[in-house]
Parts: C-alpha cells; structure tokens; sequence
C-alpha cells in the first residue's frame, strides 16, 4: 500500500514535471522542490517500522493481482472506471493480505526430519537452525515464497545434519546478519560465528532471547543444544533444540513463564519427562518431525503433552503459523502443506 502512494507520486507528479522541464527550463526549481518533499518523506518514512509484509506466497499475490488487473480491465464500460479499476483491485488485494505493522509471527517449517524455525518481527528475521541437507532447496524455496530475502540473525542449536544441513544454501541465497551457534566447526571459523554462554541474552531488533543452555561439554551432543526463551506477541517460547533430560532437569529449578513450547528432540523417548512437562504446562506443544526410521516422535512423549495442552505435529499439519496482531491477545493458528500447490488450513 505505502509503495502505491509512492508510484502515484512519482507518476502523477515527479515524472511529468521531469519531463517538462526539458521544454520549460523555468519549471527547474519546482522540480527539485518536489524532490526535495519526496525525499524528506522518504527519509521521514524509514524512521518507523512501517513494513507491510504480504501474507500470501508471492505466487500467488502476483496471480491475484493478474487477474484482477485484467478483470478490471474487461468489465468496466466508461474510460474513468477503465482507469480507476485496475488501480483499485490492486489496492484491495494489497489491503486485504498484508500483515499489520507491530505484528510477530512463528513459522515452525515442515522440511522433512529436521527443525527450522522462522520468527518474524516486522522486518526483523531470525532463523532458527536450517533443516537437513535437501537437494531440492524446500527450506530456501519457503523462505522466498514467504518473501524473505534477508536474515538478520541464524542460531544454529547444535551442527547435527538435520538441523544445519541447509546451513550453507541459506549463506548462499540469502543476506545473513549475525550467526549465532553453541560452537564453531573449523570450516566455519572465518564466519564470526557468536558462541553465546548459558544466561547470555541475544538481542535483535525488537526480540530478546535468553539463553538457557549452551555448549556444555556434554557426550551427548543433543546436550549442547542451544536452548532459547523469548516473549514473542503475548506468549513466552522455549526453543528446546535437541536437548534431552539432562537439559530439562537444569531448566525445571528455573522460574519461567512457558505458553509454547518446540519439544527437544523430536518427541523421541529420550525426552519430555513428566516432570518437565508439568514444570513447563504449556498451552501448546509443537514437534518438528518427518519420515524416519527412529520412532520419532514417540507416542508415549506425545500422549504427555497433550494432557496439558494442545500439540500439533509437522508432519501431519504441515508448517505451524502462529500470528500475533497488536491488541489481538492470542495468535492466528494456521498451517500449510506444499503439495504440488499451496494449501491453507485454519484452526478457527
């Protein structure tokens, strides 16, 4: 919408009066003068967080916007509607998909075996571990028909292949900010990848999350996960990573808020004791978990928390979308499965 008001500006105003300045030279001074308002503007304009994001894939918006463009174009009898028409419809689909500014959102990606996480701010981006390695890019594709071409941060749990797999496509296809991760490979010491510390917090943009476990020096490598708590809309979120229950006995003697929680480790049996699940008594409980051949999630670990609250599963729901709009007090739930095309499913 703001990006319309600026076309009009510029076609409406600035590029005719370029253009007869070439025949009237005395018109200069306007000219800029219309410069200068739209560039005090501009600058004005970037001092708030005014990003409306699209909340459709880009396909089809532009599919939409196809349509009705020619709709507009071939009903209309008058010259004027001609005119107003297509300007019109693109208005109202702009308006009616875009998320609000102040909004947050959650994407708990459906990539197989694995975790990715997406939290977004307003134009703020961070990503939380990146998938396993997959030769036909699910994870990179969703990040671009999500339109996101920048992240500001990527915390990476643990360098297991099913969380960082994807790790180098994502340096490769998109503008990175900071790289955050318990550890840092010998392939990857040029990077300046952070090692942030237990009760360390990780600041960006607006998002503050603290960490509750890093590298520990654990045999089990699942134990060195990163683990992230963060307030994010009106509910608090626990990352788990992989962390099994040797993290979750640490984390119960803490007094934390939990409304969601990303279970540890798939939902496999080596996680989620009913211990920790009392302790955490979230509303919803999300896995992230695909075809394996370990049992993932377990079912026992599964029946756990769905005694305390709800519990949606990647592989069966799809990609997880909570949405937070400023003075809605709980999210949008949703959920899309990519199946040849891109389905919607509500929870409303």
């Amino acid at each position: 919408p703001a990006n319309l008001i600026f076309i009009l500006f510029v076609s409406v105003i600035i590029l005719p009066l370029s253009f007869l300045t070439l025949l009237f030279p005395l018109l200069t001074d306007s000219y800029m003068f219309m410069i200068l308002i739209f560039e005090s503007l501009a600058v004005f304009l970037e001092k708030f967080n005014l990003f409306l994001h699209f909340n459709l894939s880009s396909e089809i918006a532009k599919a939409m916007y196809f349509i009705g463009f020619l709709g507009a174009l071939c009903y209309p009898k008058s010259k004027k509607t001609q005119v107003l028409a297509p300007f019109l419809v693109a208005l109202a689909l702009a308006i009616s998909f875009v998320r609000l500014p102040g909004s947050q959102e959650v994407r708990v990606y459906a990539i197989g075996q694995g975790d990715s996480i997406l939290v977004r701010d307003g134009n703020t981006m961070v990503l939380i571990d990146t998938g396993p390695k997959d030769n036909y890019d699910t994870l990179v594709n969703s990040l671009i028909r999500d339109n996101i071409f920048k992240i500001d941060l990527l915390v990476i749990t643990h360098w297991h292949s099913d969380h960082a797999g994807e790790f180098e496509d994502i340096l490769k296809n998109f503008d990175v900010g900071t790289i955050v991760a318990p550890s840092v490979p010998f392939e990857y010491q040029g990077l300046g990848i952070l090692t942030p510390k237990a009760d360390d917090c990780i600041e960006c943009g607006n998002l503050l999350f603290q960490v509750l476990n890093a590298f520990n020096d654990s045999r089990n490598e699942n134990n060195n996960s990163l683990v992230l708590h963060t307030k994010i809309g009106s509910q608090w979120w626990l990352f788990m990573g992989d962390a099994e229950q040797e993290v979750e006995r640490k984390l119960q003697g803490l007094d934390l808020e939990v409304d969601v929680v990303k279970v540890g480790h798939h939902g496999s049996a080596t996680v989620s004791t009913d211990a920790f699940v009392d302790w955490c008594d979230p509303e919803y409980a999300l896995i992230s978990v695909g075809r394996n051949s370990w049992g993932f999630p377990d079912d026992a670990v599964v029946s756990c928390w769905e005694e305390v609250g709800e519990v949606y599963l990647t592989k069966e729901s799809g990609t997880i979308i909570f949405t937070y709009h400023p003075f809605v007090l709980m999210p949008r739930i949703s959920f899309y499965k990519l199946d040849h095309s891109l389905l919607w499913y509500d929870n409303k």
